[in-house]
């Protein structure tokens, strides 16, 4: 036994040899146990040569597996005192938990499957049971510029490929998604850059290398362009560092997959929040826990809201959670609440305006007064016939004519009101002649019409003349029973600059029975309101979001409002949110049917089965969505959550939106759900 001179010597006598030491590359001297005679000089070289040729052996052993694994997965297994560390070669990276093998995806095909992603994993799970395999999707929106200087020989250029017969398939194909992705751009649909990662884990090296088998084997099936990340250790992470965003400059030209709205939703079922990056926020979708945007400033189509759950399910919450972001996003807001108790709270939180459309409220619109400074735009003969339009359909909702006696109530008010106005010597094309309209009021103008009442009057109008008086005689005498209606009129222009104007009808905290005419009085005034507040905000460039209640139960009078409101307020940058019971209610009333026409975006709760049964049957509602609807109805963890289904998009999306009822509200005894199914 060979040991070092400088060890401390034994008892034993000991003699000393030089040989030539390996590890140092020194001569050094060495002593043994035994006497210098019983040495064989040669035997101590056979030992020295044997130790030499074994360090060869592991050296040339470690190049080798070194140069075969930069060509194949490592076949090895997870170190058992890693712990907490992380192992990185250069092909692929090991923890505790698993070995990992990262691949790139470059470049999508025209083969491409719709929800490729569930695809792949579910024909690589069938192949390969033992791994995981993680898909990252790294998106930033992708901006075009299709009159650029640079595109008009582009599209030369690749009409030119189309067109040649010697150029490769490969690169025809490349051509036309090239010039089908122009006209995407074109159509206004928006672009996103995606980097797309796949992850495959195993336990072992030999699991590992069938499923990163598998996963390529797909890929390939669907012409997709691909990477395998063997590279040295330094360019590995960074490859993993583009997952968070760093970009190394040298890995700059690395493809992207250019997706639009329409593909990534195809692309990525569960993440519905991709059809918009900006916009409205309307909620975290409970399926992914991705924010859900709705940009209405960015499409051309209606945009009409529908929120629709039986009573108690919690609609007044999720219309309120969307009103502030869409203040937020600078929108004006306009809220009829006609149970008075909704949005009192929201209103006074944005410092708004609250008008009262109550019985007792004095305050009212003056429609026979001609003001100049009313006419936003108009010119004065359209703003004067404005104004004689609606003091007319105000005498006749107090007339209450029968439906065969509205034709000639009618035509008794417009020839009483031309004349009245010619009396006082005010004409519709004259503004200088207005000022003879401001000492004008509605018991004014009954006396006039009291006056006019002649026996000639009565004659030409016998069914109605007399009877239409004693009508106006309760609201627009000075002592008639309801004239509190006309105390005060209101001058609206004070509250057009308000971002937030609220209309509390306040039907729940009224002690008497709301008065049909005095509610309808009311509406009237509240639509002449509205008709100026969204006009005005148009005219400043600004967007208005209008929220509509109980579109079920109202009469039919507030019905053709709601129509006019969801078919015709597009074009002045209005959004219409309507809030209601039953969808299949409005589809049975002929004068509801053209809102359910134009409805884009509707978001349901628990619901009747007519409804449902509309839905299926005659608003398409898709085989998924309807299994998330019919869910929402039994499961109690979906309480107070709307399926949310918008169709302004190519390929309506889809989002489960948690309504954010207070706890305090939830178990109250008020807050329970009603079903109005008959």
């Amino acid at each position: 036994m060979l040991k070092p001179k400088n060890k401390k010597k034994q008892q034993k006598k000991l003699n000393t040899v030089k040989l030539f030491n390996e590890q140092s590359g020194k001569r050094e001297e060495f002593e043994i146990e035994e006497d210098i005679d019983s040495i064989d000089i040669n035997k101590l070289k056979d030992i020295a040569k044997e130790r030499k040729s074994k360090e060869k052996f592991i050296r040339l052993r470690m190049w080798v597996s070194l140069l075969v694994s930069a060509f194949n997965n490592d076949r090895g297994i997870i170190p058992k005192n890693i712990g907490n560390n992380v192992l990185i070669t250069n092909n692929q990276y090991t923890t505790k938990n698993h070995l990992s093998q990262m691949i790139i995806v470059q470049e999508m095909s025209e083969y491409t499957p719709l929800m490729w992603m569930s695809d792949l994993l579910s024909e690589v799970k069938d192949t390969a049971p033992d791994i995981l395999v993680d898909i990252t999707v790294k998106c930033m929106p992708y901006y075009i510029d299709v009159n650029g200087s640079g595109m008009t020989s582009r599209l030369r250029t690749w009409n030119m490929t189309l067109d040649n017969p010697i150029i490769g398939k490969e690169s025809v194909r490349r051509a036309s998604r090239c010039l089908f992705t122009y006209d995407i751009v074109k159509a206004g649909a928006k672009l996103y850059k995606g980097y797309t990662y796949i992850i495959v884990r195993a336990t072992t090296g030999t699991k590992l290398s069938k499923g990163v088998e598998q996963v390529c084997a797909y890929l390939g099936s669907i012409g997709a362009v691909y990477k395998k990340v063997n590279n040295n250790i330094e360019e590995h992470m960074q490859f993993s560092l583009l997952v968070s965003d760093k970009r190394p400059a040298h890995l700059k030209d690395l493809n992207p997959v250019i997706y639009s709205t329409e593909t990534l939703a195809q692309s990525l079922p569960g993440i519905q929040g991709m059809n918009n990056t900006k916009g409205v926020l309307f909620g975290f979708d409970r399926i992914s826990n991705y924010p859900y945007f709705i940009d209405f400033k960015a499409s051309a189509n209606a945009k009409n809201v529908m929120i629709e759950a039986n009573s108690g399910f919690g609609k007044t919450y999720m219309a309120e959670s969307w009103l502030y972001p869409f203040y937020a996003d600078g929108f004006n807001i306009c809220v009829m609440d006609i149970k008075g108790t909704e949005f009192a709270a929201f209103t006074k939180a944005l410092h708004g305006v609250t008008i009262s459309m109550r019985n007792d409220t004095p305050y009212y619109i003056n429609t026979f007064v001609w003001d100049s400074e009313e006419k936003f735009g108009r010119d004065a003969k359209t703003y004067a016939n404005h104004q004689l339009r609606l003091s007319k359909e105000k005498m006749m909702i107090m007339a209450e004519p029968k439906p065969e006696e509205v034709a000639s109530t009618e035509s008794l008010l417009d020839e009483f009101l031309y004349y009245t106005y010619e009396l006082i010597g005010s004409r519709p094309d004259n503004e200088n002649t207005w000022t003879r309209t401001k000492g004008l009021t509605p018991y004014i103008i009954f006396e006039y019409f009291e006056k006019y009442i002649s026996h000639e009057i009565q004659n030409k109008y016998p069914d109605v003349a007399k009877k239409t008086l004693e009508r106006l005689r309760i609201y627009m005498s000075r002592t008639g029973s309801n004239s509190h209606i006309f105390g005060r009129p209101f001058a609206y222009r004070e509250v057009l600059n308000n971002r937030v104007l609220t209309f509390d009808f306040g039907i729940l905290e009224e002690s008497t029975d709301q008065d049909p005419v005095l509610f309808k009085l009311h509406v009237l005034d509240m639509t002449i309101v509205n008709d100026a507040f969204v006009s005005h905000k148009k005219n400043q460039g600004q967007w208005t979001v209008k929220v509509l209640e109980e579109s079920q139960i109202v009469d039919d009078y507030l019905t053709k409002i709601y129509t006019r409101e969801i078919t015709l307020r597009r074009a002045q940058n209005q959004v219409t949110i309507l809030l209601g019971n039953s969808i299949a209610a409005l589809y049975n009333n002929p004068l509801s049917r053209p809102i359910l026409d134009n409805l884009n975006i509707l978001a349901m709760g628990a619901i009747n089965k007519a409804s449902r049964k509309f839905l299926i049957e005659d608003f398409g509602l898709k085989d998924d969505q309807n299994i998330l609807l019919q869910d929402i109805q039994v499961n109690g963890d979906l309480n107070h959550t709307f399926l949310l289904v918008n169709r302004m998009e190519s390929d309506s999306t889809t989002a489960l939106l948690q309504a954010a009822v207070p706890d305090e509200v939830r178990n109250s005894s008020l807050f329970r759900v009603v079903d109005t199914e008959e």
